[in-house]
């Protein structure tokens, strides 16, 4: 068995491709202002800030390393304030918004089609489960029997982790 090579966002405006046995420095891809990565279906995505606007890029992988250069999958409209951001096999794109208390599906355009939760705000001295308390980072698995779930970890409140379908429905939740 041998591992293979590991990605992390730098400071900078590079991704720094470690060997995954010893760490030792295989390679650098420029990207500018990275903040979250994921691989999927052979590529690699990075949700970057570029040009005031947030994005989705993919960079194609030979072998567990990049080739070429970056492509734009989608540019995020409606959001200002994204935190973390998953892709789909079918394109669309789950954004959590920290500040707005918000989760969002976009279509592969990066278009809002749905909006998850009930409010932007827990109304107070009452806790409505439907209502996100400072979602952060998010996670997309899929069940046994193919449906895709949504994985929330809010960072707020009683620090809950929820799972929804992809159409917005709150399965089962975690304090």
């Amino acid at each position: 068995w041998q591992r293979g090579p590991d990605w992390k966002a730098t400071e900078g405006n590079n991704l720094v491709i470690l060997n995954g046995e010893d760490a030792t420095e295989l390679g650098r891809v420029p990207i500018a202002h990275p903040r979250q990565l994921q691989l999927l279906g052979g590529k690699l995505y990075a949700l970057r800030h570029d040009g005031g606007q947030w994005k989705v890029s993919a960079i194609a992988l030979t072998a567990g390393m990049p080739q070429g250069d970056w492509q734009t999958v989608a540019a995020i409209q409606g959001i200002d304030n994204v935190t973390d951001c998953k892709l789909d096999a079918r394109g669309n794109l789950y954004v959590s918004d920290l500040k707005g208390n918000q989760i969002y599906k976009l279509n592969s355009q990066g278009q809002i089609v749905h909006r998850f939760g009930r409010a932007t705000v827990q109304r107070p001295g009452h806790y409505d489960e439907q209502v996100f308390m400072s979602p952060g980072k998010l996670a997309l698995w899929t069940d046994g029997q193919g449906q895709d779930r949504l994985l929330i970890v809010e960072t707020s409140g009683p620090n809950r982790m929820s799972e929804w379908t992809t159409d917005g429905k709150l399965l089962r939740q975690w304090f």
